[in-house]
């Protein structure tokens, strides 16, 4: 086990933390064999991850539990079925009254699992990819590159934030092949920044064998950063249980309101108009559909059932059937569509929506009846609510 520092008090972008952190690095024994189990210190495993891959974000919002649901909704199109083998792990940085920013890292559960397997990381043990605590070293702006004797993995960093990540292998490379693959790495990010219209400020070199090698350090924003599946899953957990808790609060309390007022609706109904209730179904089946029914809603069912045609076969009146079970158990007002546009191949629906969720529910409802929805450009609007575009073509893909 190879100890990168010892108890480490310091944080970059806050000092007032006084918790101690620990850095290891490769080794064939357990920690638990080196480390007292009753020490107050975190232990952090620093490790090379080849399928790691970060991205910056920002949304018009504050909630942290509606970040995750965003960024699924983003990568779904690039990732497809494969979003089951990931783990996604955002990170925020920076909170504004009005919108919220931050890095979200996507990374193999097959290459994680396997990390956590060959070192034996005890569970309360945190797993790093290894640029990520050398941001000190570059103040927050600059390249990090790791390397050891099998691979590179590097970091670009901005105020803090990671922007960029890349790996690259050194199996069979001598020395100087090695150092060759170290400056086209650093060709690549030179690269890329002039691309993005800036430069790179600093760049840090980290090699773990080396006896000066730099320090790793903790800051501010990554405390409780973790990127082993203990770690992920129980943030999933913890946002999904205050994000159902928030739900089942609103549910209720709207509940509440609605009996209130259909309390009212009836006694007022039935000091005005005893009949009414009577004689409503009928009065409105024959409006809508010009003709008596002896049973006005088992005939309404029928009629709808008349609109629905078999799974996957492409029209307008099978699409818009197949959209209906969106809006069953919503609020009035959740989901409202603005403008559909059909033709013989697709059809573009534009509407919008409460929150990712009616959306989901949306496209699942289309998807189920044998039709291909994609979701586009997702924006807030003033007053919360989210613009959408949802393009559907006959037939699964």
């Amino acid at each position: 086990m190879k100890w990168l520092s010892g108890k480490n008090k310091i944080l970059s972008k806050n000092k007032t933390a006084d918790r101690k952190w620990r850095f290891v690095y490769d080794g064939e024994q357990t920690h638990s064999s080196t480390i007292d189990p009753l020490s107050k210190e975190k232990v952090i495993f620093l490790a090379p991850i080849r399928t790691l891959s970060v991205h910056p974000f920002e949304y018009p919002f504050t909630s942290t539990t509606r970040v995750r649901d965003a960024l699924r909704l983003k990568f779904r199109p690039l990732i497809g079925d494969h979003a089951r083998d990931l783990y996604f792990v955002p990170v925020v940085t920076q909170r504004k009254p009005k919108s919220i920013s931050g890095a979200v890292f996507l990374v193999s559960k097959s290459e994680v699992e396997e990390i956590e397997r060959k070192m034996r990381i005890r569970p309360d043990t945190a797993l790093w990819v290894a640029p990520l605590a050398y941001a000190e070293e570059v103040a927050g702006n600059g390249l990090v590159q790791w390397r050891d004797e099998a691979q590179i993995c590097s970091m670009l960093f901005e105020n803090w934030q990671p922007r960029l990540y890349r790996w690259t292998s050194l199996a069979g490379k001598g020395a100087d092949a090695a150092d060759e693959a170290l400056d086209a790495d650093r060709d690549w990010f030179e690269g890329y920044a002039r691309q993005q219209g800036g430069g790179i400020e600093r760049i840090c070199l980290v090699d773990p064998r080396m006896p000066n090698a730099p320090q790793p350090r903790m800051f501010s924003d990554y405390v409780y950063f973790d990127l082993s599946p203990s770690g992920a899953n129980v943030a999933e957990r913890v946002e999904t249980f205050f994000q159902n808790a928030s739900t089942i609060a609103r549910r209720l309390v709207l509940l509440g309101g609605f009996f209130v007022l259909v309390s009212l609706a009836l006694w007022l109904g039935r000091m005005s108009e005893k009949d009414l209730f009577t004689v409503a179904p009928g009065e409105v089946y024959g409006a809508s559909f010009g003709e008596r029914a002896s049973n006005p809603t088992r005939a309404a069912r029928a009629k709808v059932g008349e609109v629905r045609s078999t799974p996957g076969q492409f029209s307008f009146t099978s699409v818009i059937a197949a959209m209906l079970p969106a809006w069953q158990g919503g609020t009035s007002g959740d989901l409202k569509l603005e403008a559909v546009r059909y033709s013989a191949e697709k059809m573009e629906i534009q509407g919008t929506a409460k929150n990712m969720e009616t959306i989901q529910k949306l496209q699942n409802a289309i998807q189920r009846a044998e039709f291909t929805a994609r979701a586009g450009d997702i924006q807030q609007i003033p007053g919360g609510d989210f613009r959408f575009n949802l393009s559907v073509q006959g037939g699964k893909r």
